[in-house]
């Protein structure tokens, strides 16, 4: 079953939730672009964005840990130079000066994937696309930090970038001061001939996503990337209706405004009685 919620859907944005849809939409994305880009002899693929954050982090309680830490809990259980253990721990050689057990207190290591556009012939990336997480809108935190350094980079080089921010919680990674802010928002920053153009697509949570432009090379056009079509995708093929409860309120809830209309949306559809 689709979102009974015409656009983006407030619900997916549950941090519980979000690293799967996340996963999904990038998966989707790629999908929509392939069978696009083929033609032109541009192909999509999905990279990963490594990055270390502290324990105080600011958003040390939303990263995805994409690996396991093998920590020690007790040292009493090395014994060294016997060539025995307890606990299944490993033998420490007497012949090795004593050292500080740090694995508590070193870094962690989280990553974010995102989307290259390259050209097939010789890999060159041309674009890079980017389906914002909610650590990139936490203030101070390390996978901002990486967000805005990547940004950054691209936009400082030959490529082009393309950042869809589909969570209305954090700050936003862009904003303009004369634009009104809505809950969601896309934004192109595009290598042409005559230097860099910006382009920004504003929409809010009663409306259908936009159809956007994924930007290739100057000189050729941008390929028409339907979010909503995105979006709808990746929601049936991930079954998100069977582990929604729509009777409680969403996560981040939603204004006063927006809740009356959402609710009402969704007695209107059955969804709720």
């Amino acid at each position: 079953m689709p979102s009974p919620f015409p656009g983006m859907d407030p619900y997916l944005e549950n941090p519980d939730l979000w690293p799967d849809v996340h996963h999904g939409l990038i998966g989707t994305i790629k999908r929509l672009l392939s069978a696009k880009l083929r033609t032109s002899n541009y192909v999509a693929r999905v990279e990963l964005r490594t990055f270390m954050f502290d324990d105080d982090d600011p958003a040390s309680e939303i990263y995805v840990i994409p690996d396991a830490r093998v920590v020690l809990r007790n040292p009493e259980a090395i014994k060294v130079g016997d060539g025995r253990t307890s606990g299944g721990t490993a033998v420490i050689d007497q012949r090795i000066s004593p050292a500080i057990d740090v694995t508590e207190l070193s870094p962690a290591v989280a990553q974010e994937r995102f989307i290259e556009i390259r050209d097939a012939s010789n890999r060159q990336v041309v674009t890079v696309i980017e389906l914002v997480s909610p650590s990139n809108k936490r203030a101070g935190s390390a996978g901002r930090r990486s967000f805005l350094k990547k940004r950054k980079d691209v936009t400082e080089s030959n490529c082009s970038w393309l950042e869809i921010d589909l969570l209305r919680d954090g700050a936003p990674t862009i904003s303009f001061p004369s634009i009104p802010s809505t809950a969601y928002r896309a934004y192109q920053d595009r290598t042409t001939a005559d230097g860099r153009r910006r382009w920004l697509w504003s929409f809010g949570i009663r409306e259908p996503l936009p159809v956007i432009g994924v930007p290739l090379r100057p000189g050729e056009s941008d390929v028409p990337l339907d979010l909503q079509e995105a979006l709808t995708l990746a929601f049936t093929d991930a079954d998100y209706d069977l582990d929604t409860d729509y009777r409680v309120p969403p996560n981040p809830p939603l204004s006063n405004e927006d809740a009356q209309w959402a609710s009402k949306l969704l007695r209107a559809k059955g969804v709720i009685t």
